[in-house]
C-alpha cells in the first residue's frame, strides 16, 4: 500500500471576500498599463500601511525561552503501577501552541504537510501517508561477531558527505536458544547509503584477532549503543560525539564520548540513569537542541515495568548530559490505549530540512501474533509515523507507515525495524530530483539478517490531496520573510493549485487572489508561484497574513518563502 487517507473535518469558517468597489478608481480605457500598474501598488501600500497601524496581532515567534508546560502530563499514565516516581518534574521546555489568538512568525522556514498544526480550516481536503519504496538491499550482518539479531541502526552523515552506521552485532542460535555476545560495530559509505564497507579498526579483539570493525565490548552499553554528533556550540574536542547505552538486565543507562566517532569511552563510570528512571531496554535517542540549549531524551519505558506491560515512550532534558529532569510520557492526539498500541522504539529526529519539526518512526508491536507458523518467537512490527514542534505533544497517524509487506521474514519478531537518521540521497532515475532513504531490517531471528534502503520524495512523507472536483484549505495567521513562495507539488494532467493571499481576517489581498493566481501543475519540489506576471510578495514582509490553497487532483507537500 502507498498511501494511507486521513480525513479533517469541514470548517465552518467562511472567508469573506472584499473587492474594493471600482467606483473608488475610475479607469480611463486609454490609461497605460504602468499606470494601472501604479495604482495596484497603491492599494496594495495603503492596506500594508493600515496593517501595520493594527496594534491587536500577537507575532508568535520561536523562542530559545521556550516556557510552555503542556496540559496533559500523565495522559497515558493509567495504570502506572510502580512507574510514576518522577512523572511529577517539571519538563517546561516547550513551545507555544498555534492558534487564531496569536500570528505564527513562520519567516523563511519550510512548512510541510506531515504536520497540519499551521491550517485553521479545510474543505473535502484528504492528508495523505506515503509509503516508501523498497530498494536495494545495503548491507548483510554475517560477520562472525555479528549475526541474526544485529539492531538498534543509526546512521550519522558528516559534512564531506560520509556516512557512518553504528548498530549492534550479535547472533541468537534457535536450536540451542544460546545468546551470544553484544558488539557495537561500525560501517561506513561514500555512495550515498547504497553500500556499506566495514573498516578494520583493530581496536577490539574478537576470537583473537582484532581484524574486525569492533568499536564498544563492555556490557554497559553494548546492547543499544545509540551515538550522535553533539552540535552543542560549547561542546568540548574531545566529546564531539556522544552516546548513550544500557546495561542488560540492569536497566542502567550510561553515557560516552568520542573525539572522533571510532574510539570512545565513558564519561563516567556511573550511569546517568537508574532504574526507578525507566526501562531504557530498546534504543534510546539524544540530540542537542538549541532552541532549548538542552540535550533532549526520548527513552523507552513501561507503564508497568515488573511485568513488562504497556512499551512506551517518555522525554527527559538536561544542560550539560549528565544530570536528567522532567521525565514525562509523550502524548499524542488520539486514544489508543498504551497497552495495545505499543511502541518498541521511537527513531525520534529533527526533519533536517525543517529543524523547528520532529518526526518519529516508531515501530508499533503486537507481542501476541506469531507472524510465520513454526517460529519459535512472538511478536509482529510495523513503522508507525508522527510528528511535533515540542517534543511533549504528537501527532500519530494511526495507519502505518511501512508495512511487513510480502517479504515472509519481515513477519518475524523484531523484524521491520526502522535505522534512526532519514538522509538525503540521489534518485536512481537520471535527471530526477533528490529523495530521502531510510533502511529497515530483515532477517532477525531467522537468517541472513541485513538491511534494505526504502525512498520518499523530498518531504513526501505526506501530503494534503484534492481529488479533481477540488478541495481547499487556509492556514491560521502567520508572518513570513522573502519574496516569493515556492511549492513541493505533483499534479495530474488535469489537476492544478491556485493559491490566494488574505489578511489575517481572512479577507483577499487585491491581485493575489485566486483568480489572480496563475494555475500552477506539474511535479515540482521547487515551484514559484505567479499572480498575473508577478511574484513578488515581498511587501507583505512581516504583516499577517492568511495563505488559501485551492487544489485539484493534486499532492502538495510542503511550501516556504524564499528570497
Amino acid at each position: 500500500m502507498s498511501e494511507q487517507k486521513k480525513d479533517t473535518k469541514n470548517s465552518n469558517h467562511n472567508s469573506t471576500k472584499v473587492n474594493p468597489s471600482r467606483s473608488q478608481t475610475v479607469y480611463n480605457q486609454k490609461m497605460s498599463l504602468i499606470d494601472i500598474q501604479k495604482i495596484k501598488e497603491k492599494r496594495l501600500n495603503d492596506f500594508i500601511e493600515t496593517i501595520k497601524k493594527d496594534k491587536d496581532s500577537q507575532i508568535l515567534i520561536p523562542s530559545k525561552q521556550r516556557q510552555v508546560t503542556s496540559p496533559n502530563d500523565n495522559k497515558n499514565n493509567d495504570n502506572n503501577d510502580n512507574n510514576d516516581n518522577n512523572d511529577n518534574n517539571d519538563n517546561n521546555d516547550m513551545v507555544e501552541k498555534i492558534n487564531n489568538d496569536t500570528v505564527y512568525s513562520m519567516g523563511t522556514r519550510l512548512e510541510l504537510m506531515m504536520d497540519q498544526e499551521l491550517i485553521d480550516n479545510s474543505s473535502n481536503i484528504s492528508f495523505v501517508l506515503h509509503s516508501p519504496q523498497p530498494k536495494e538491499i545495503v548491507i548483510k550482518f554475517d560477520k562472525p561477531w555479528e549475526g541474526n539479531i544485529s539492531a538498534y541502526y543509526t546512521i550519522l552523515r558528516e559534512e564531506n558527505g560520509l556516512l557512518r552506521l553504528y548498530y549492534r552485532g550479535a547472533n541468537y542460535d534457535l536450536e540451542s536458544s544460546k545468546l551470544g555476545p553484544f558488539h557495537v560495530c561500525y560501517a561506513e559509505s561514500r555512495n550515498n547509503g547504497k553500500n556499506w564497507f566495514k573498516p578494520s579498526l583493530k581496536i577490539h579483539n574478537f576470537n583473537d584477532s582484532n581484524n574486525n570493525n569492533i568499536i564498544w565490548t563492555d556490557k554497559r552499553g553494548s546492547e543499544n549503543f545509540t551515538p550522535f554528533k553533539d552540535t552543542n556550540p560549547n561542546v568540548p574536542k574531545d566529546e564531539l560525539y556522544k552516546a548513550v547505552g544500557f546495561k542488560s538486565y540492569f536497566y542502567k543507562l550510561y553515557a560516552f564520548k568520542s573525539p572522533d566517532g571510532i574510539n570512545w569511552s565513558f564519561m563516567q563510570e556511573k550511569p546517568i540513569l537508574l532504574p526507578t528512571d525507566g526501562k531504557f531496554d530498546s534504543q534510546n535517542v539524544v540530540f542537542w537542541d538549541p532552541e532549548i540549549n538542552k540535550y533532549v531524551l526520548f527513552f523507552r519505558d513501561y507503564l508497568n515495568r515488573k511485568l513488562n506491560i504497556g512499551r512506551g515512550i517518555k522525554i527527559a532534558t538536561s544542560p550539560d548530559f549528565i544530570n536528567w529532569t522532567g521525565f514525562k510520557w509523550i502524548t499524542y492526539q488520539d486514544d489508543w490505549p498504551q497497552k495495545q498500541f505499543q511502541l518498541y522504539t521511537n527513531c525520534i529526529q529533527k526533519y533536517y530540512r525543517a529543524p523547528h519539526l520532529l518526526i518519529g518512526f516508531p515501530n508499533r508491536f503486537n507481542e501476541n501474533r506469531i507472524g510465520v507458523k513454526g517460529h519459535p518467537t512472538k511478536g509482529v512490527f510495523d513503522t508507525l509515523f508522527m510528528t511535533s514542534r515540542n517534543g511533549q505533544e504528537w501527532h500519530r497517524w494511526e495507519e502505518p507507515l511501512m508495512y511487513p509487506g510480502p517479504i515472509k521474514d519481515r513477519w518475524i519478531s523484531r523484524n521491520s525495524m526502522v535505522s534512526l537518521g532519514l538522509i538525503e540521497t540521489p534518485s536512481d532515475i537520471e535527471g530526477s530530483s533528490p529523495e530521502m532513504s531510510i533502511f529497515s531490517n530483515e532477517g532477525y531471528y531467522y537468517k541472513d539478517c541485513r538491511l534494505r534502503r526504502y525512498v520518499f520524495r523530498l518531504d513526501g512523507i505526506a501530503s494534503a490531496k484534492a481529488s479533481i472536483r477540488g478541495g481547499e484549505f487556509t492556514t491560521k495567521p502567520l508572518t513570513f520573510i522573502g519574496s516569493y513562495l515556492v511549492l513541493n507539488l505533483a499534479t495530474s494532467a488535469m489537476g492544478e493549485i491556485r493559491i490566494e493571499i488574505q489578511d489575517k481576517n481572512g479577507h483577499q489581498i487585491e491581485g493575489l487572489s485566486l483568480d489572480d493566481c496563475q494555475p500552477v501543475f506539474g511535479d515540482h519540489i521547487y515551484k514559484i508561484v505567479y499572480w498575473k506576471d508577478c511574484s513578488d510578495v515581498s511587501k507583505l514582509n512581516g504583516i499577517p497574513i492568511r495563505i488559501k490553497f485551492s487544489l485539484k487532483d493534486t499532492h502538495l507537500y510542503s511550501f516556504c518563502f524564499k528570497s
